[in-house]
């Protein structure tokens, strides 16, 4: 620091009196300090290089002398003086005695030599490498083509500055035609590494095999060695790099770090434009696919238009492919609201009902009851009444109510209902030794087999009962109605085989015969033996049985879709949380903390990191971002 000072006066002291010295001489007594400063800044440590490069551009290294500790009048104040001492003390008023003699009577000037053992030294190591690529740099590293195109343009300038004198050489900002230099330069580059046989061949005969794949394209070798398209448009008055386009692979690094640069520039315009306009001045083989790919692969057009995964359509679950009582094991799930009047006739009021549907894993058999209220108690209500004509299920299974999340009113208060109340329903139900499971949230096609039946409820009610008010006595009579002709549907495909039997339909499960058709013949006044009708009422059941392994289960092989695994989620994998009520671009983003997979292996289900937490959803709920075109993992 007190070298820096001596420094800093000095240049103040010679701008202060306007008075051109001959000579100025520094004296220390520090020989660490003066091997600093006959050093580089850039072997010394950074705090002693930055008062190091401060001196060296204050003063010349060859004005800096040692003087010895005695003779060194600074060294009394650094020491401690008594006043009274110091006012007799000559050397501090005038210093050494030899300072007032000529430069000849001077001590010698201390040769200092810079040694491994000075303080403050950077640590040097040597390496010696050796690399098999001829290349020098590697373009894989870069992700950004106006970048590279950058590093490229300051590696050539410093090429050339080398070459030229000091007084000649360009230290301002990259001009327009360095940044094209680099790109041709970048372009034959990929060239030679895509073509290297083409290239060697046009520039010995002037055309390339005929097996090259760049043959209909009639390429030759401009004056700057890159290979172009002949073409056949040479008589047009479109501009040179129009007729003659530069030729370029779309699997070389280049190529993609082009196409990705362009779709950005052009707005993240589509396949279709951004292969329109690199076609200006690029020829690229197999471009098309490139532009879809950059396309697809763009993080902000992904969220504009996501796309979710679809694992494989999983395997049935026990229970649908067991026989079992019906309605042994049952899916539940609401539709509606629907309007409905309290009475006939004018001044009746409207009020709000929904529709419970129950659906039978084993028959599909319907059962459906109106429900006046989204409450607890009427739904334990509409339970009894299921109960008590059906029997009680060993288990149930429903959503959890989130998939009704939307923006009408109605549907938020029977998510809520569905939601809310789970707990208070499932204490209730298990007090009844009924088992209850939930699907994941925002996942309806986890239920499918009830949604199926609420679409195909909805779908007679509105042909049959309209836009039109009924009372609630009207619309339950309608609902049994509906579900009598839902339970007589033919459960597999009918044959057009006149002498086969009547179709199995649920119907057979509940009452032995169609809801539909005529009843059979009274027989309770014919006498028989007990033991023979109840052995001839289970050898029916069995019958009914038989064909539903036969006629039914054969029809649930097929996977009517997601017939194949398309895309694979991973832990840490970015992604973005569909949300039905939202736009694209509001919807969660977050990363797969640990994928679920069932009992064939196949995860369906993963949880998912968010701002607003840890959340669970199925894989139709989400859309993995895609990875950057211009990384390595593209």
């Amino acid at each position: 620091m007190a070298a820096v000072l001596a420094a800093r006066l000095c240049e103040k002291v010679r701008q202060s009196m306007e008075i051109e010295f001959n000579s100025i001489t520094f004296w220390t007594d520090s020989t660490i300090v003066l091997g600093w400063i006959n050093t580089s800044p850039h072997l010394l440590q950074v705090f002693v290089a930055n008062r190091v490069n401060s001196i060296q551009e204050l003063t010349n290294i060859e004005n800096w002398r040692h003087v010895r500790t005695q003779d060194n009048p600074a060294d009394c104040v650094s020491r401690g003086v008594k006043p009274q001492e110091l006012l007799e003390f000559e050397m501090y008023w005038s210093g050494p005695d030899w300072l007032r003699e000529s430069i000849e009577s001077w001590p010698e000037p201390l040769v200092v030599s810079r040694s491994n053992e000075l303080p403050e030294l950077k640590r040097v190591i040597f390496a010696n490498t050796s690399t098999l690529d001829s290349e020098f740099i590697d373009l894989s590293r870069f992700s950004n083509l106006t970048r590279l195109e950058r590093v490229i343009a300051y590696c050539i300038r410093f090429i050339n500055n080398c070459r030229r004198k000091e007084d000649e050489r360009l230290s301002s900002s990259l001009s327009c035609d360095e940044i094209s230099h680099a790109s041709l330069l970048l372009a034959r580059l990929s060239q030679r590494q895509s073509f290297s046989e083409d290239l060697v061949t046009l520039s010995k005969q002037g055309q390339v095999s005929n097996k090259s794949k760049l043959i209909k394209l009639h390429p030759f070798l401009d004056e700057n060695g890159l290979i172009r398209v002949g073409g056949r448009l040479n008589n047009s008055d479109y501009v040179y790099e129009k007729k003659h386009p530069i030729v370029l692979c779309s699997k070389h690094v280049f190529t993609r770090l082009l196409f990705a640069r362009e779709h950005k520039r052009l707005l993240h315009a589509g396949p279709q434009l951004l292969l329109a306009v690199i076609r200006e001045n690029y020829w690229r083989i197999a471009g098309r696919s490139l532009a879809r790919k950059v396309f697809h692969q763009c993080v902000i057009c992904f969220r504009n238009c996501p796309k979710e995964i679809s694992p494989v359509m999983g395997d049935l679950p026990k229970r649908r492919v067991t026989p079992s009582p019906p309605f042994y094991v049952t899916g539940v799930d609401y539709a509606g609201p629907f309007l409905i009047k309290d009475r006939q006739g004018r001044g009746c009021r409207t009020s709000k009902a929904d529709i419970a549907v129950f659906v039978c894993f084993a028959t599909r058999a319907l059962h459906l009851e109106l429900v006046s209220a989204l409450t607890t108690e009427a739904f334990l209500a509409t339970l009894k009444r299921f109960v008590g004509r059906r029997g009680k299920p060993a288990q149930m299974y429903s959503d959890n109510g989130t998939n009704f999340t939307g923006a009408y009113n109605e549907l938020s208060k029977l998510a809520d209902f569905l939601q809310n109340k789970a707990n208070s329903i499932v204490k209730a139900i298990e007090n009844k030794g009924i088992s209850w499971s939930f699907i994941p949230a925002s996942s309806p096609h986890f239920g499918g087999l009830w949604e199926s039946g609420v679409r195909t409820v909805k779908y007679h009610l509105k042909r049959v009962a309209g836009n039109a008010l009924l009372t609630f006595e009207d619309l339950s009579t309608l609902l049994i109605e509906i579900e009598a002709v839902l339970n007589s549907r033919p459960m597999s495909p009918l044959s057009c085989d006149p002498s086969d039997l009547t179709p199995l339909t649920p119907s057979h499960f509940l009452i032995g015969r169609p809801m539909e058709s005529v009843p059979d013949r009274d027989y309770t006044a014919v006498p028989t033996n007990r033991l023979s009708h109840f052995q001839r009422i289970q050898q029916m059941k069995g019958h009914f049985w038989t064909r539903w392994s036969l006629e039914y289960i054969s029809e649930l092989q097929k996977r009517q879709k997601w017939t194949t695994q398309q895309g694979l989620l991973e832990a840490n994998d970015l992604v973005l949380v569909k949300e039905d009520h939202l736009p694209p671009l509001q919807w969660l983003l977050g990363r797969i903390v640990e994928t679920h997979p069932g009992k064939d292996g196949v995860a369906r289900v993963a949880t998912i990191r968010t701002k607003q937490g840890t959340i669970r959803r199925s894989f139709a709920k989400i859309c993995p971002l895609p990875k950057c075109i211009g990384s390595n993992n593209s």
